[in-house]
């Protein structure tokens, strides 16, 4: 009989010490989800912190914007920098583009990792509104570019912004694909 009490006791030791470490294994799990929680919304906000400042900055150019029609040099609306200053303004527009471009990339990956997990037509909705929100900010910014800058300045321009959109679409694919793979070799 005191074999048997024995056992049990060795037993009941073991069992406990196995709870023991799932439990913790369990609270490291859930404090990684928490952290990894708190990382995401702190990158969503500094994500849509960027995104609005290079909003802003694009549509509304050092120096303003010409007040009158007075001169052939220049046109009321247009860019003062973009007058001025051509190349300076090229490289402020190539920068605050990227910037905005990226910003947009980095919402479209934070939210496709919110949607592993599970799926419902509500999601789907949001998502769904939150493309919308994203391709017409996309759209107003196009438009104030297009009204900001002068004719002469226009072909650069375009070509920064069809760089940047064809690198957007090359880089960012890809970049969630071996995401994927990563997540899913866990």
């Amino acid at each position: 009989m005191s074999r048997k009490v024995e056992d049990e006791s060795v037993l009941s030791i073991e069992t406990d010490q196995t709870i023991n470490e799932k439990d913790k294994e369990n609270q490291k799990k859930k404090k990684k989800k928490e952290g990894e929680g708190r990382d995401r919304d702190f990158l969503m906000v500094a994500t849509t912190f960027i995104a609005a400042m290079a909003f802003q900055a694009g549509t509304n150019p050092p120096g303003g914007v010409w007040q009158d029609d007075n001169s052939p040099n220049y046109e009321a609306g247009k860019s003062i920098m973009a007058t001025k200053s051509p190349s300076l303004f090229i490289s402020f527009m190539s920068g605050v583009t990227v910037c905005f471009a990226c910003s947009a990339m980095q919402f479209i990956v934070l939210l496709g990792k919110s949607s592993e997990k599970s799926w419902s037509v509500s999601k789907s909705f949001i998502y769904f509104t939150m493309g919308s929100g994203i391709s017409a900010i996309v759209v107003a910014y196009w438009s104030a570019i297009k009204a900001l800058t002068p004719e002469a300045q226009m072909s650069h321009v375009i070509v920064m912004l069809k760089t940047t959109l064809v690198l957007s679409v090359v880089v960012l694919p890809i970049s969630m694909y071996i995401e994927k793979k990563r997540l899913a070799s866990r």
